[in-house]
């Protein structure tokens, strides 16, 4: 058994995944100690976790002395953390200890290509790093974006989400990144679902759900323009609110709740429409749905384009497309086979690539003898 430090960042989206690594790591009998905040924090003490909360210290150097004061206590084996989490390439160097990086973000394209050979790996993963960590900050930080980037570039493993088919430039994927598919939080599988998706099984009509995890991000829009574009479709609208109140614009053909646990719904729908998180999208992906995407971030942007480029659905290219716009692209993807085949074979190759088990597979591959050992 070793001791392992793991850590879920503030960004919510964020949290499932490493959540998802913590339990493969804990059910192959491994100890794991995590830093987290929030939300994050409490679903890796629900989890078992031994948790260490960062609750206003988001500063590397803060990070840095919390994971040497672990360290200190009780010898840890190896750093899994976030790629974004601040302080880790400081604290893998410092205390010596092999870091396994997971980058929960799309890849940036295009990568700069390198020139000599010998160092074209690393050049590439830098670049890459460096361009990954510049789209979650403001300009102003560039300089730091670019420093974290050639330090995470020093990662013993990094531990990417997705696949190759979502890649628009396959070959610029640096050396050293390996796909690990979708890292997924399975004890959301528990929730009961609502008594109406027992008669999806026997909808006649196409389902579309309509998903998005942030409200934040613009998703209570999404799923209003969704329901008034719908609306006098012949298809069964199946909406998550997340606690937005969409007032009593509910056409009849339509099913809301608040939350929805994806297993049950996935297997009936024919379209999903999202406004392109990350983690989101491959989870409908991974079941082989295809799916209209409006992203309104220049992230979400990037998945959107994926998608598309992937044949698994269609980019709206804005993040509040008007309703005629997404009634067509909905009535397309329904109507034209090639997405739901393309939206398949995407979905197997996620689920080729191994999940949250598979992650811990490589993340033990970082463990001394002694640790291995104990296996």
């Amino acid at each position: 058994m070793a001791h392992l430090l793991v850590t879920a960042p503030a960004n919510l989206a964020h949290v499932p995944p490493m959540v998802a690594v913590a339990e493969a790591l804990l059910e192959r009998g491994h100890r794991v100690t995590a830093l987290a905040t929030g939300q994050g924090a409490d679903a890796l003490a629900r989890l078992g976790c031994e948790v260490v909360r960062l609750d206003g210290q988001h500063e590397p150097r803060a990070t840095l002395d919390v994971i040497a004061a672990v360290h200190a206590a009780a010898s840890l084996d190896a750093l899994v953390t976030d790629a974004a989490t601040p302080g880790a390439a400081l604290a893998a160097a410092q205390l010596r200890l092999p870091w396994a990086a997971v980058v929960l973000e799309p890849m940036p394209s295009p990568m700069p290509r390198a020139g000599a050979a010998a160092t074209r790996a690393s050049q590439r993963a830098v670049a890459w790093l460096r361009a990954l960590l510049e789209v979650r900050v403001d300009r102003r930080s560039t300089a730091a974006a670019a420093l974290l980037g050639e330090a995470l570039a020093a990662a013993d493993a990094l531990i990417a989400t997705g696949s190759p088919m979502l890649e628009l430039d396959r070959d610029a994927v640096p050396a050293p990144v390996v796909f690990v598919g979708v890292l997924r939080d399975e004890r959301h599988d528990d929730d009961a679902p609502p008594l109406w998706i027992e008669t999806l099984a026997d909808e006649p009509r196409p389902v579309v759900l309509v998903a998005h995890d942030l409200p934040a991000e613009g998703g209570a829009d999404l799923l209003q323009t969704a329901l008034d574009a719908l609306a006098i479709d012949q298809v069964r609208v199946v909406g998550m609110t997340a606690g937005e109140d969409v007032g009593d614009g509910v056409p009849p053909n339509a099913r809301l709740a608040e939350a929805l646990p994806l297993a049950a719904v996935l297997p009936h729908a024919a379209v999903a429409v999202t406004s392109g998180s990350w983690q989101g999208v491959l989870e409908l992906l991974a079941e082989g749905v295809p799916l209209v995407v409006a992203g309104a971030t220049p992230e979400q942007a990037a998945v959107a384009a994926r998608v598309e480029r992937a044949g698994a659905g269609v980019d709206l290219r804005t993040g509040r497309p008007r309703p005629i716009r997404l009634r067509n692209a909905v009535r397309q993807v329904v109507r034209e086979a090639g997405f739901g085949e393309r939206a398949r074979a995407v979905g197997a190759e996620l689920r080729a690539h191994g999940g949250a088990p598979r992650a811990a597979a490589l993340i033990e591959e970082l463990l001394p003898p002694e640790a291995r050992d104990e296996l």
